[in-house]
């Protein structure tokens, strides 16, 4: 018997590293509805500079939690209608990005510290949380890949987020996610099916 419980189930992991390619599998083959974060031709300009150039970093941080808040509230009331949700990334990933050397600014890396920690007290947490994880190599090959030329001049930064979202799904998920089933996924050799499967996803 199919399942009528609402969910919302958020696909977590570094740039690059391929949540926006698997949500929108999931899209297209299975009963879910989806968030994604976004495509490039949709960011405004401001910030595609202000990435290249590893600026107005706060900028960026408001910018994409206000998108994902926005997502999320409306992920929120599809669940109470029973229905599944997956979310392309979800506001706690802004956490990732607070190091030196992204933010060179120690008072903004404290406001965006607060306001994680008070979105997590104001909405409920994602029921799953599927964290998509590999190695820098998988990582700059999928953006080189992918074609942004504003990205090139920031892997670094793209390594340094995967390396802190490691860290985190070691040693501070349980803390900061106590209420999320987690499931680690290697990103280099994922089927997509499987891991639907595993979520509890139903084809269309």
């Amino acid at each position: 018997m199919e399942s009528k419980k609402g969910e919302i189930i958020a696909v977590v992991g570094a740039p690059s590293i391929g949540k926006s390619t698997f949500v929108r599998y999931l899209r297209d083959n299975y009963r879910v509805k989806t968030f994604l974060e976004g495509e490039e031709n949709n960011w405004p300009d401001y910030i595609k500079d202000s990435i290249a150039q590893n600026r107005n970093r706060l900028h960026i941080t408001l910018y994409f939690h206000n998108r994902n808040i926005g997502q999320y509230i409306e992920a929120l009331k599809l669940k109470e209608d029973s229905q599944q949700v997956v979310l392309d990334t979800f506001w706690l990933t802004n956490l990732f990005f607070l190091d030196d050397r992204i933010y060179q600014k120690p008072e903004e890396q404290e406001l965006v510290r607060d306001l994680i920690q008070l979105t997590n007290r104001s909405f409920s947490l994602p029921d799953k949380v599927v964290f998509l994880e590999a190695d820098n190599k998988l990582i700059k090959e999928r953006c080189l890949g992918r074609g942004r030329s504003f990205e090139k001049n920031v892997l670094e930064n793209f390594y340094r987020v995967n390396d802190l979202h490691k860290d985190f799904f070691d040693n501070y998920v349980n803390l900061e996610l106590p209420s999320s089933e987690i499931i680690r996924v290697d990103a280099a050799t994922m089927d997509y099916d499987q891991l639907a499967q595993s979520m509890g996803l139903l084809k269309k």
